[in-house]
């Protein structure tokens, strides 16, 4: 075994005080600094010198709050022992430590080897995975009630639908029904927006119309972000769509609005824009050289404290962060770097400290011509349609709905009774609207048998909400067309029209 008295070990216990990469302190059992490494000056914002006339007690933040001037842990604590607390450096920046103590004797004397380890990178994977598992909940969550909350809001616009036919146009009962389907309309939006967070979204590139995005986006941090943070937007109407992914757009608005907040402390103006600009030369920013070209651009600014241009290339990177420990990950801005490289977009940044920020977020547009006009179409039609769902209430509702369309109902409750229906041929049908989830037997089963007993019998499958199933799920079960409730009427007369003439095709 090595002699620890030799020039050699006196040569390599000076190395590792030294070259470590942990904060290294040597202090009595009162707490008052006897040495410190080079790390430790480098970390902490003070020089040796101004090291040897303080206590480990000035730089702990729950001593320091308590008024304390030594840390009194120190004074019982044994041999190898560790806990975590919080430092502050000389700047009034904290970093989050772990410390492990071990008892030494020190120039004659008992004494503390004190060794501290910077974990604020762990404490960012710690609270990713924290974050990670509180989406997961709310995910669940949020499916679980989804479907009973969708179901009772489609009796509410149903019924409130077809009150508003029978009141006076411009009377106050008109009036109240109109912001009746209108709250009830916001609150569908709202679940499908707290969905979003509970389920991945499909790669598939769709024309995403922005301004109605846009709006939705901003209706939902309207009851979402705290009440002190005021909300000024402005939407160019005169915006194209771009080809994306509408559920990656609305989670790159959310992750730079959250942003935004937190670095206002809560407090202050959050300005949203969308509009068109027309590059003539190459675009440069974040992602690189962006051909020249029309650009959907998104603009988050914040009346924040701003981020030094020291930090400004770092802020895409995971995990990095200005915020306080217990305050972020610092993966929401690398979320939406990505998002943005995944569409060919780009981004800029202006920011002054003290002043606030400004995020802004090129989408190349599709052409206006490439985009299809929706064509007119009327609202009524003829035909018998069998309706089954588990839920009374919107038996009744889809049942009404229906007939003022113009078309024969047939509704039912019971899955077998739908069954018998269908292999009694004496009755004519045109088309199966059913329910998703039942208890004797899920829509896409019922559909399944529907059409081998009626072939070529159209489909539309209504869902509350089903993780397991959705317009691609239903597609491959060669369910034609899918709706999610709460079913507007519009909405259904269009799909009961589009699925009749489908069949009629076929």
């Amino acid at each position: 075994m090595a002699d620890m008295a030799s020039p050699e070990s006196a040569s390599l216990l000076h190395a590792l005080f030294t070259q470590s990469l942990d904060s290294i302190f040597v202090c009595d059992i009162s707490g008052k600094l006897l040495l410190a490494n080079p790390v430790a000056c480098r970390v902490l914002g003070y020089s040796l010198d101004e090291m040897m006339t303080m206590h480990l007690g000035d730089f702990d933040e729950a001593i320091i709050n308590h008024g304390g001037n030594a840390p009194k842990q120190l004074l019982v604590l044994e041999n190898m022992d560790e806990f975590e607390t919080v430092y502050v450096k000389k700047n009034h920046d904290t970093v989050p430590v772990r410390i492990r103590v071990n008892a030494i004797h020190f120039n004659k004397k008992d004494c503390r080897l004190v060794v501290v380890r910077d974990i604020t990178r762990l404490k960012f994977q710690e609270e990713e995975l924290r974050h990670a598992n509180k989406m997961n909940a709310i995910g669940q969550l949020a499916g679980g009630i989804a479907h009973d909350f969708n179901n009772s809001l489609g009796g509410i616009m149903g019924y409130a639908e077809l009150a508003i036919e029978d009141a006076e146009e411009g009377s106050v009962q008109h009036s109240n029904l109109e912001k009746l389907i209108q709250a009830a309309e916001r609150a569908k939006k709202l679940v499908a927006q707290i969905l979003t967070f509970s389920r991945k979204s499909s790669t598939k590139r769709d024309v995403v119309q922005l301004v109605p995005l846009m709006k939705d986006v901003i209706q939902f941090l309207s009851v979402s972000i705290p009440s002190s943070v005021v909300i000024e937007a402005f939407i160019s109407n005169a915006t194209f769509p771009i080809l994306g992914d509408s559920g990656k757009v609305h989670e790159l608005i959310i992750n730079l609005a959250t942003n935004a907040v937190h670095a206002m402390r809560e407090e202050g103006v959050l300005r949203i824009t969308l509009e068109q600009v027309h590059s003539e030369l190459p675009l440069a920013g974040v992602v690189g050289e962006s051909p020249p070209g029309d650009y959907a651009v998104i603009q988050v600014e914040d009346t924040g404290c701003g981020i030094e241009p020291s930090l400004i290339h770092m802020i895409f990177e995971p995990f990095f962060s200005t915020k306080l420990p217990d305050e972020g990950t610092g993966m929401g801005l690398s979320v939406v770097f990505g998002i943005v490289r995944s569409h060919g977009g780009n981004i800029q940044i202006e920011s002054t400290p003290a002043v606030g920020t400004i995020f802004r977020v090129f989408f190349p547009v599709v052409a206006i011509s490439t985009v299809t006009a929706p064509t007119p179409y009327s609202m009524q039609g003829t035909g018998k349609v069998l309706v089954i769902d588990d839920e009374p209430l919107l038996v009744d509702i889809y049942s009404k709905l229906l007939e003022s369309l113009g078309y024969d109902v047939i509704s039912t409750m019971d899955v077998n009774e739908a069954l018998d229906i269908l292999q009694d041929h004496s009755v004519q049908l045109d088309l199966l609207l059913t329910d998703q989830t039942m208890p004797q037997m899920r829509g896409v089963e019922l559909a399944s048998r529907a059409r081998k007993i009626r072939d070529g019998l159209p489909v539309i499958l209504c869902s509350g909400y089903n993780k397991n199933v959705n317009a691609e799920i239903a597609a491959e079960h060669g369910i034609g067309t899918f709706l999610q409730k709460p079913v507007r009427k519009k909405e259904l007369a269009l799909a009961v029209r589009n699925a009749l003439a489908e069949s009629t095709r076929n």
